[in-house]
């Protein structure tokens, strides 16, 4: 599913995350930041991931 301006809920949870792990310093590569959010996305609830879409 995708949410109003294209990009779907992963994706944004995704940038989100990116954003607030380089404001803390964290500068892994994009290949890291994409498994971390992985990992992450698969352990939230399915309330958080449909929020996600709004």
């Amino acid at each position: 599913m995708t949410t109003k301006n294209g990009g779907n809920a992963f994706i944004i949870f995704r940038k989100q995350l990116n954003e607030n792990l380089r404001s803390l310093g964290y500068n892994y590569s994009m290949q890291e930041h994409s498994k971390i959010a992985s990992y992450l996305w698969s352990r939230q609830s399915k309330e958080v991931q449909s929020h996600s879409k709004e």
